[in-house]
């Protein structure tokens, strides 16, 4: 009976006949399976998560690309060894800032927080972005992203920050710096958004911006999921010129958010030549990759915004963009 019954219990539903001819039709309906699926591939995955501004992200950021005005780019890992004496305390003074940068940065955020209590970063807001329908093109694609009068709002409302510091600073005999850093390597004047506490109302809408229009303008990509946002400013007696480099980015947004009537110079300039003079309110999206410079600023002032969006899909597919390596990649 046991026997009978499992007998029972393994009867195929299908007839042994039409098993024969399914088995011989198979090699055909695989092939239509797979036609069929390179027709109408799967969707592309969803874009990461944001992480907002990560901290260092790879070690190369501690030995590689120096700047000392006057002298480019240099490698420095501390060894003094054969090195011009112009060069060594620029390059003693930036490997002392780079190794402390991000404690210094935890600290900063805490102390804007805890004792600059006239900032009120949940006040600033970024103004309407204008729709972008630009297609892409190399080095660089110009668009309008603000009307002129936000950008000024913004500029001013930004600028109230470097302000504020320096006037706390004075008054409790602290160093600016304890409250406002250096925006990158290069450039002395502006200020890190995320130190400010604009990380949530100015940051990441821009981000989200920046996001999508990279993922239409450079399908090569991965999709960026971190950033590093600043602004920058450039006037006679500070920062007047930018020498040729690229970013530590995937691709970068440049905002110029305000330029005075008797700017003369200034202007963004790629290494094929292409020019692009700064105007209220438009912006420069690029890969990070594309070498570009400022010219030297012979009168007037200007102020931009720059974010750069980074990939952490992208680093480990290619590399650091400054080393080109991954093994010594953090994320």
């Amino acid at each position: 009976m046991l026997e009978t019954g499992l007998r029972v219990l393994f009867v195929p539903l299908v007839p042994e006949a039409a098993q024969r001819e399914r088995a011989r039709d198979w090699p055909a309906v695989r092939a239509a399976c797979l036609a069929s699926a390179r027709a109408a591939p799967l969707p592309p995955p969803p874009p990461p998560r944001p992480l907002g501004q990560l901290p260092t992200d790879c070690g190369c950021y501690f030995t590689r690309h120096y700047f000392v005005k006057g002298h480019g780019h240099l490698d420095y890992d501390g060894d003094d060894a054969f090195l011009p004496d112009a060069v060594v305390a620029p390059l003693r003074a930036e490997r002392s800032r780079r190794l402390g940068a991000d404690r210094a940065g935890f600290r900063r955020r805490r102390l804007v927080a805890e004792d600059l209590v006239d900032w009120r970063p949940a006040e600033v807001s970024l103004p309407p972005l204008r729709s972008c329908d630009a297609r892409a093109a190399e080095p660089c694609v110009v668009f309008r992203l603000f009307d002129a009068e936000d950008a000024a709002a913004l500029a001013r409302n930004l600028a109230a920050f470097p302000a504020l510091a320096r006037r706390r600073a004075k008054d409790v005999g602290r160093e600016v710096s304890e409250y406002c850093g250096r925006p990158n390597t290069m450039n002395e004047r502006g200020f890190l958004l995320d130190e400010a506490g604009l990380t949530p109302t100015v940051t990441e809408p821009l981000f989200a911006f920046a996001a999508r229009l990279a993922r239409r303008l450079y399908p090569d990509l991965e999709a960026v999921d971190h950033h590093r946002c600043f602004t920058v400013e450039y006037e006679v007696g500070g920062d007047v010129d930018l020498a040729a480099h690229f970013d530590n980015s995937e691709v970068t947004l440049n905002v110029c958010l305000s330029a005075s009537a008797d700017r003369v110079g200034g202007d963004l300039v790629f290494s094929d030549g292409t020019a692009v003079a700064h105007r209220p309110g438009y912006a420069v999206f690029h890969r990070g990759s594309a070498v570009h410079a400022a010219t030297e600023l012979s009168s007037g002032s200007r102020t931009n915004l720059v974010l750069w969006c980074r990939s952490t899909r992208q680093r480990r597919r290619t590399g650091c963009p400054l080393c080109s390596e991954t093994r010594n990649l953090v994320f």
